[in-house]
């Protein structure tokens, strides 16, 4: 399995629990190894297999369950 690394820009993160939401919705996707969410920076890093999952899948994750994502610049 070929491992890659994302970093998301997040918005709409107000607290811990939205983190951890977040954080939850992103490990669920199948071919998402690890994910880390830094609350003050509103970023998600993302260790993840790319032949399972892309950067669409896991935008669109975040946004399923409220909150804004796309890539970091």
């Amino acid at each position: 399995m070929t491992h890659a690394n994302t970093i998301l820009k997040l918005s709409g993160l107000g607290c811990a629990a939205c983190a951890s939401k977040v954080e939850d919705v992103l490990n669920s996707l199948p071919g998402v190894i690890s994910v880390s969410v830094n609350l003050e920076e509103s970023v998600a890093s993302v260790e993840y297999d790319p032949a399972s999952v892309d950067l669409d899948i896991m935008i669109a994750a975040v946004k399923e369950v409220g909150y804004g994502a796309g890539p970091s610049v």
